[in-house]
């Protein structure tokens, strides 16, 4: 198994990310307390297991003005020459609508 020792963080914590987060913890060990979900209105049952295993939820929005700021704040705090890398998951559900998550992590 692959270990990962940066931070990793979930915007939004839809169904996507709901399905996206067992799946990754399969394939990379990281420790959870590097893992912070963020979400303006929060699924809180589906949330607490991750809670409880150590994952740092957050609720706040993402918003244009506040993208850099607000992202800086939960992935780059070990170091300013962090590079930001992102995941795009999007899926199409039965009637047509578009949902995803993001997954943004840390690399040195």
């Amino acid at each position: 198994m692959l270990t990962f020792p940066n931070r990793i963080l979930f915007v939004g914590f839809g169904a996507v990310a709901r399905c996206t987060l067992p799946i990754l913890l399969q394939h990379i060990s990281v420790d959870p307390k590097r893992i912070t979900i963020m979400d303006f209105a929060p699924n809180e049952a589906a949330l607490q297991p991750w809670i409880e295993q150590g994952m740092t939820f957050v609720r706040d929005r993402v918003t244009p003005e506040n993208l850099g700021t607000l992202l800086g704040q939960h992935i780059s705090a070990e170091t300013s020459s962090s590079t930001w890398h992102g995941t795009s998951i999007v899926a199409k559900s039965s009637n047509g609508a578009t949902t995803g998550a993001y997954c943004i992590s840390t690399r040195r």
